[in-house]
């Protein structure tokens, strides 16, 4: 991932870590000014049924998210807008940008085919360390520090490298009712997101100094203590993937709560 995916990943596994913790379930976390330094970032929680519409899907009412489609015209055009002031030059001149594969301050690593063929050489293999051991179907084989890479050492061995600054333990803004606008069909939105239908937006911020002030209708709310949270990736590998379980342990750390994860993936989650 790149140093932004890094970034981003470790916002959306702070926040989803204190929105859990407070008990904030139906909620798509979301990170807000992207484009300003990361100390302006805003992260919070968007309830699910307020981004949801109803569509006809092989004959019946589906409640999905809304796609996100090109917008060529209202509020949401710009990018099409820019495209259109420009495409007749597009046309004739190479205009794209190049700009290279990503760049990273890490030490130069060969593969270890490349390696093998230059030395010669394997590495010798670490042997201590607990042996393996099962959970049901699934054998549990644990990494200590000996067997992890050099720069996976290193990584460990530092503070977290996301951002500029650290946060403390959060706390979670409470704000007004959210309505899916986008959907005529309340209450069949209603009957099928019961759960989340209606509920607050949430933004989560860390405590540093004073309650800045906030609107009538909004309340503060400090996170419990010692709760248990449970995280398991479903699908691929993604970039930033981990900076968000990062994210989550530095959110919950000063609450004395715990986060684990399933071996198995979803097979050891539901078996």
């Amino acid at each position: 991932p790149s140093i932004f995916d890094g970034q981003y990943g470790y916002c959306l596994g702070y926040a989803a870590g204190a929105l859990v913790a407070a008990g904030r379930t139906g909620l798509i976390v979301s990170v807000r000014h992207l484009s300003e330094p990361i100390s302006k970032w805003q992260c919070g929680g968007i309830p699910i049924s307020s981004m949801c519409v109803l569509e006809r899907r092989k004959g019946l009412e589906k409640v999905v998210i809304k796609k996100a489609l090109v917008q060529l015209t209202g509020p949401l055009s710009q990018p099409y807008r820019a495209w259109v002031a420009v495409r007749d030059r597009l046309a004739l001149e190479d205009l794209y940008r190049a700009p290279g594969p990503l760049q990273f301050d890490e030490p130069l690593s060969l593969p270890m085919t490349l390696s093998l063929e230059l030395s010669g050489k394997l590495p010798a293999l670490d042997t201590a360390g607990p042996a393996p051991r099962l959970y049901g179907s699934f054998l549990f084989s644990p990494r200590p520090l000996g067997r992890r890479s050099c720069l996976e050492q290193r990584l460990i061995a530092e503070s977290t490298p996301h951002l500029g600054f650290q946060w403390s333990s959060p706390r979670a803004l409470i704000g007004e009712s959210t309505q899916a606008s986008m959907n005529p069909n309340l209450d069949a939105l209603r009957t099928a997101l019961p759960s989340s239908f209606g509920e607050p937006l949430v933004e989560v911020e860390p405590r540093r100094g004073t309650l800045r002030a906030v609107r009538r209708t909004a309340r503060w709310e400090e996170l419990p203590l010692g709760a248990k949270i449970g995280v398991v990736f479903c699908g691929r590998q993604a970039p930033g993937g981990h900076d968000a379980l990062f994210g989550m342990v530095d959110a919950l750390k000063e609450t004395g709560s715990q986060v684990f994860g399933f071996v198995g993936g979803t097979q050891g989650l539901f078996g």
